[in-house]
């Protein structure tokens, strides 16, 4: 499990939601961790999206390959 913080936002990397959600407090949330994929928790907007983290020229995501 990999979470970094930097608040109010916080980007979850191989977190089932089940877990994550107990962390931020969010009984229902529904998200499953995917490869080349981060969840992307902000606190102050209140609001959570699916963002690619780490990509770079010649970097081809799953649906790529």
């Amino acid at each position: 499990m990999t979470v970094t913080a930097c608040w109010p936002r916080l980007v979850a990397l191989n977190v089932p939601g089940a877990e994550l959600g107990l962390h931020l407090g969010e009984h229902d949330l529904a998200y499953t961790p995917r490869p080349d994929r981060a969840l992307l928790v902000d606190r102050h907007d209140q609001r959570t999206r699916l963002i690619v983290p780490f990509t770079g020229p010649g970097h081809e995501i799953d649906e790529e390959r």
